[in-house]
């Protein structure tokens, strides 16, 4: 687990519809909707996360990899509808226990959880395109690290990508940032040039 842990993380945050918890057997069931255009302008296309086996992948809350892992993932594969769907046998811990007991109040009231998965940015492949004037990434294919359990869904799909340093801080500049950037300096770049022109010709 160190290596894995040890490289920096993408982080991406999604709505967790709870399908079911068995608190006899400690299970947590549900889906996470994923093929949506989020507020970062991310789309993770049907499919896209990638991982050698279920058992490679580690259960966390909050991505802390500096505490053990909350349970061992069951299964992890995609439905018909392209939802990540996950199912994972809780730890006997204090922190399990609260897990579970807040998993169970929620699927009551029908509320979501949050669950945010983690990958290596070097593992993406994704492709661009502009819609509407903005500029989209469709990803494509990921390695799936890590997925971890958190208090609210920030949004009711895919909202927001970050990256999660070995500091356990976390850095709002990607591979989509950096080309926005170069974008954006670029057509500045052009905008000032025709300024010179209009100004000294």
């Amino acid at each position: 687990m160190g290596d894995r842990m040890d490289r920096d993380l993408g982080v991406l945050d999604l709505a967790f519809e709870i399908k079911s918890v068995d608190q006899k057997k400690r299970i947590i069931e549900g889906y996470a909707s994923t093929p949506h255009l989020d507020d970062g302008d991310d789309i993770v296309e049907p499919g896209a996360a990638k991982f050698a086996s279920v058992k490679a992948v580690i259960p966390f809350i909050g991505h802390k990899h500096n505490e053990l892992p909350i349970g061992i993932p069951l299964e992890i594969r995609y439905d018909e509808q392209g939802r990540l769907f996950t199912s994972t046998r809780i730890h006997r811990t204090h922190a399990g226990d609260d897990l579970l007991a807040v998993a169970s109040e929620r699927a009551a009231e029908g509320m979501p959880l949050g669950i945010s998965i983690g990958y290596p940015p070097s593992s993406v492949k994704a492709r661009y395109e502009r819609k509407s004037g903005r500029m989209i990434r469709r990803i494509q294919s990921l390695e799936l690290a890590e997925y971890s359990f958190t208090p609210i869904p920030m949004n009711d799909h895919a909202v927001v990508t970050a990256v999660k340093s070995r500091s356990g801080r976390v850095r709002w500049l990607d591979e989509m940032d950096q080309f926005l950037v170069a974008s954006r300096l670029a057509e500045m770049e052009t905008y000032l040039a025709r300024i010179r022109r209009r100004t000294f010709f």
